[in-house]
């Protein structure tokens, strides 16, 4: 399919929150899968969302690889037994278990990165808490933002970026519904993420205005 038009080179991109974008923005794979493909002026990226576990069946994601990803909520489970290096190398990691659907604090590290530009130091969201770690043999990842979880009594990474080579990839575990992708942090992480794994992070500062 043709990609959507790129966003005008003479001015940060405007940004409308939809649940469900219109073709040919939305993929949709499977019963609780979303893919999205975009294009932000040229820098072709890939939003990944999915709660598919079996075999892999997204055959245009290795074609991201160089270019952008955008990894979110259940994208960032251990999804694809037939793909262990999605996780390893491509998400630094995974996720197999979370807290019961609730309140938590997000807390960002302290770590100065583009993606957390415009983002409270700390809010507060009704979300489901993932207890995503990073794998000792995977890309490494550096942690942007953490949870407290009270169940396991452990601090998890909710933001982060991976150090892959080759690609920009940026990992948000939040967003499990239309309450935690109306909270206004959530929103403006997402809007960051997008730009920034399109390259495009001087446009991220006029963003968050």
């Amino acid at each position: 399919p043709a990609l959507p038009p790129s966003f005008p080179a003479a001015s940060p991109p405007a940004h409308r929150y939809v649940e469900k974008p219109p073709p040919p923005w939305w993929s949709n794979q499977g019963e609780g899968s979303r893919a999205y493909t975009g294009c932000v002026k040229g820098r072709c990226l890939h939003p990944l969302a999915c709660n598919d576990e079996g075999e892999y069946t997204y055959p245009c994601l290795p074609e991201a690889i160089g270019k952008g990803l955008v990894l979110l909520h259940p994208g960032l489970w251990y999804n694809w037994g037939n793909w262990p290096a999605y996780n390893r190398e491509l998400a630094g990691g995974g996720s197999r278990g979370h807290d019961a659907y609730g309140e938590f604090e997000v807390t960002a590290s302290g770590v100065k990165h583009p993606l957390m530009q415009g983002v409270p130091e700390n809010f507060k969201l009704s979300d489901e808490l993932y207890y995503y770690e990073a794998d000792p043999a995977g890309t490494p990842i550096q942690v942007l933002a953490t949870a407290h979880s009270k169940s396991k009594n452990k601090d998890f990474p909710q933001v982060f970026v991976v150090n892959h080579p080759k690609a920009r990839i940026a990992g948000i575990t939040l967003g499990h519904d239309g309450i935690a992708h109306g909270h206004a942090a959530y929103q403006q992480l997402l809007k960051n993420a997008v730009l920034w794994t399109a390259h495009k992070e001087a446009w991220i500062t006029a963003s968050a205005k």
